[in-house]
């Protein structure tokens, strides 16, 4: 009653009440309770509508389990708040009601305004469904955050590519037929060493992967490198935990590296990874062994316009034969296209390069001598791609006749021979101090095995590469017409990182075994040799003749 006489103008005393007059006071208080109701969970709403996030319906519970409860709010709040609202508590009024009125009347405000979050209250399996797309929207966004901050950090894809230049060139000083590396496992596995070596155990790793006029950057980020295109993970096995300390383990673990229990579980990993290209990299584990890095990827992608193979036949490839500079051909199956692809004619350098996109953001180059096949060539093509990879990487794709052969390898390379050669050697023998990793060890195997393929659809390439620490103790312009038919360097390259997935020569398609060398390259037979009975023959006579001499001498 006391309400009426407050809100009414003129004052009318208490007994000229009126049933009007109660009437008008219930809608008045019906009208005040919508007011404090819209001023309490108006914000509430606009907050979870800008915040767009699942978790905070998650907070309360009554959204979801108390649809009914609007039909007991309104007889129940106006007798606690409708009193005090006039005189003082006006401000302490939101206060109140705020953590109690949401859980009551939310779905009866939210209906009007917001249809979606009203349709998926009721359901779980429906408001469970938007929770993990906006999970996996916030993991999209993130890994695109950290892919965007990896590739524009240049400094870590010259590093990794500087790896893989240093070997591809000492597999080719060492006369490896179609020679062929990824640089990104190895730099990160000599990375991982590195970090637990002492003095010049690790001055030389970090000489070795330092690019000149730039400071040394860590490069595991590298390990955030996933898309479509690529997977890869590392991981390290510890057969025995007190061998290895317990800061270094921790540091691998920080780094990216997963943790194998067993050889039977890392090998089962790197399959799954390499898609079973490579179902194992050690057939057992060494007694020896206190620790195994292991780095693996697996890479496939169709090519953006795909080669028909009803196209490819047999055509010539022209292979160096002997030191001279003399050629011979063999004859390997060649794709035919007229792909949209980059193309740069360096008649100064005699040079064709060709830039092939695959449909993800991954590039073949190619850089092929136009004149020789000889390995000098084949090194200065490579010097040319990596001056001018981003020239080629940015060229305009046009429409070429190309003809480009299919190829597949299988290769398990020693890679300690191979840095020996180019300035490690200390973590490889006697004198090796890896005292951050643990006491008394050694680098004593680190080896890469690729499995690449490259054919009308696109391009597959597995790499599991292996390190193993143990016990010392133990147009209107006329179409070019590109015809790839003698030795080339190529690498398979990301885009936006400008990373080198990875990097080879290609002395002869049609070899494929792991073991052939350029020392014995197939070479038209020489004209044949007199008859083996006359030479013999011949020998005989002349030994026969010089004994008889000695003979005689010896009795004068």
């Amino acid at each position: 009653m006391a309400f009426c006489a407050t809100r009414t103008k003129p004052r009318v005393p208490p007994s000229s009440k009126s049933p009007s007059c109660k009437k008008g006071n219930t809608m008045k208080k019906h009208l005040l309770l919508t007011s404090i109701l819209s001023a309490v969970l108006l914000p509430v709403q606009a907050a979870n509508d800008a915040d767009n996030n699942i978790g905070i319906l998650r907070q309360h519970p009554p959204l979801l389990e108390q649809p009914a409860a609007p039909a007991q709010a309104a007889p129940q709040q106006p007798a606690q708040t409708a009193p005090q609202q006039p005189a003082q508590t006006a401000p302490q009024q939101p206060a109140e009601a705020a953590p109690q009125q949401p859980a009551q009347t939310a779905p009866q405000q939210l209906a009007p305004t917001t249809a979606a979050p009203t349709v998926t209250m009721g359901n779980d399996t429906a408001d469970d469904s938007i929770a993990a797309r906006i999970v996996a929207g916030k993991q999209q966004a993130a890994q695109q955050q950290q892919q965007a901050a990896f590739a524009a950090d240049a400094g870590v894809a010259a590093q990794l590519n500087q790896a893989g230049d240093k070997l591809l060139r000492q597999m080719n000083e060492a006369q490896q037929i179609n020679p062929v590396v990824s640089g990104i496992g190895a730099a990160l596995l000599l990375e991982a060493v590195s970090d637990g070596a002492v003095g010049s155990s690790k001055d030389e790793i970090t000489a070795w992967l330092g690019v000149a006029g730039q400071a040394p950057i860590r490069m595991n980020t590298a390990l955030q490198l996933h898309d479509s295109a690529l997977q890869q993970a590392a991981a390290m096995l510890i057969p025995n935990t007190d061998d290895i300390l317990p800061a270094y383990r921790e540091h691998l673990h920080k780094a990216g590296f997963i943790t194998a229990p067993d050889l039977a579980t890392l090998n089962t990993s790197v399959a799954q990874v390499t898609q079973q290209k490579i179902p194992a990299v050690l057939d057992r584990l060494d007694p020896d062994a206190r620790l195994v890095l292991v780095h693996a990827l697996h890479f496939a992608a169709p090519w953006q316009q795909p080669f028909n193979a009803d196209n490819t036949a047999p055509q010539p490839f022209h292979i160096a034969a002997g030191k001279k500079g003399r050629t011979s051909t063999v004859s390997v199956p060649t794709m035919q296209g007229s792909p949209r692809a980059g193309l740069i004619q360096d008649e100064a350098a005699h040079i064709t390069a060709v830039a092939l996109p695959f449909a993800h953001d991954y590039t073949l180059l190619i850089a092929m001598p136009q004149d020789n096949a000889d390995k000098a060539s084949l090194q200065q093509a490579e010097a040319w791609l990596g001056t001018h990879r981003q020239a080629l990487l940015a060229a305009a794709p046009h429409k070429i006749k190309l003809r480009l052969p299919k190829w597949q390898l299988q290769r398990n390379a020693a890679l300690i021979p191979l840095l020996t050669a180019d300035g490690i050697r200390t973590i490889f023998g006697d004198q090796a101090d890896l005292s951050n990793i643990g006491p008394g060890l050694f680098v004593k195997e680190f080896k890469q095995d690729i499995n690449l393929a490259i054919d009308e659809a696109g391009g597959k390439a597995a790499v599991a590469t292996t390190v193993v620490v143990a016990n010392r103790s133990m147009s209107i312009d006329p179409v070019p017409d590109i015809r790839i038919d003698r030795p080339f360097v190529y690498a398979v390259v990301h885009k936006n990182s400008g990373i080198d997935i990875l990097k080879g020569y290609l002395h002869n398609p049609a070899a494929t075994a792991d073991k052939a060398s350029l020392a014995t390259p197939a070479v038209t037979p020489a004209p044949a040799a007199p008859a083996a009975g006359r030479v013999v023959g011949t020998m005989k006579n002349k030994t026969a003749k010089k004994a008889k001499k000695t003979k005689r001498g010896g009795r004068k």
